[in-house]
């Protein structure tokens, strides 16, 4: 704007210079007329050309400027840029250096794993071999204990200190009373009896049972034989029991039955313990086996209520 208003009052002073100063001629001169027109063209021109150079000039300013702004920003984006990828180059490597430990780590225990399974296999497979002879020396235990007992009977409801000074000859005199003098027809010989290692109980507690072994199978099957026909034995008044004398797991495994056994025996049915623990029982003729006591309670628990029902109707038609 300034330069304009420059070329304008320029013109003007030109003008004025050109009229000599005489205003009157000047306003009454041709606006037509030839100078005018080429002064004006002339001045127009200047002001034109002036124009220009001036908005030529202030496009290159501008350019320039926008030149150095953006040089100042590329350079500064660069700037950013590098340190953007200098950064995430730090960060990639730390993933990679991250990542590599954790695949080490990985294999690592992949190794490890498939190492444990191996010999997890390997163990379940001994331990499976060990089940299998602990099985069968546990039973081989229990039938050696068994057999080194097999001439050994357990005698409960004797009380204690009865036997004096000498169990062997007291327990010779015990059988010979319980089970009659005339069943007496040969000498039992007596090894050794004593009371089992259980602690002496106090006074009034259940005395121990006395453990006697005879020198004779034969003499123990006999003793077996009579207490069971005798049935109910007692030894100067208090009652007494005899019984094989059984590790005592098997024992447990026999008193199992003993709930079974006495239905059976109320209900007249015959039966028979085999070692270890072996209940068979005879019905109709027809003899059925069972290990275990449940379900021998469920054979008995049907067939007892049958036979009960015949001797019911066997009574009535009597």
């Amino acid at each position: 704007m300034k330069s304009s208003q420059k070329y304008t009052q320029k013109t003007l002073s030109s003008a004025s210079a050109t009229s000599g100063g005489e205003e009157p001629q000047h306003d009454m001169a041709d606006e037509n007329s030839p100078i005018s027109v080429r002064i004006l063209r002339s001045e127009l021109q200047a002001y034109r050309d002036g124009m220009m150079n001036d908005i030529k000039t202030q496009i290159d300013n501008m350019h320039e400027n926008l030149r150095e702004d953006i040089s100042s920003l590329r350079e500064e984006a660069k700037a950013d840029t590098n340190k953007l990828r200098h950064e995430l180059s730090q960060k990639i490597e730390a993933l990679h250096e991250t990542h590599a430990e954790t695949t080490s780590i990985q294999k690592d225990m992949e190794r490890a794993l498939c190492d444990t399974t191996d010999r997890l296999t390997a163990l379940e497979k001994d331990h499976e071999t060990l089940k299998k002879d602990y099985n069968k020396l546990h039973d081989k235990c229990l039938d050696l204990e068994n057999r080194s007992r097999r001439n050994n009977l357990r005698v409960v409801g004797i009380n204690e200190d009865a036997e004096g000074g000498n169990p062997s000859r007291f327990m010779a005199e015990f059988f010979s009373e319980v089970l009659g003098k005339e069943n007496d027809d040969s000498l039992i010989m007596i090894d050794r009896a004593h009371r089992t290692l259980a602690p002496k109980p106090r006074t009034g507690e259940r005395p121990r049972a006395m453990i006697v072994c005879l020198h004779y199978y034969t003499d123990r099957e006999k003793i077996l034989r009579l207490s069971r026909e005798k049935g109910r034995l007692f030894y100067k008044g208090s009652p007494v029991h005899i019984f094989p004398d059984m590790n005592p797991e098997v024992s447990k495994l026999r008193a199992s039955f003993n709930p079974v056994k006495g239905k059976l025996r109320n209900a007249g049915v015959p039966y028979s313990l085999y070692y270890p623990a072996k209940l068979t029982i005879t019905v109709n003729n027809a003899k059925h086996s069972f290990t275990d006591p449940r379900e021998a309670e469920k054979f008995v628990s049907t067939h007892v209520q049958i036979v009960n029902f015949r001797g019911s109707l066997l009574e009535s038609s009597e």
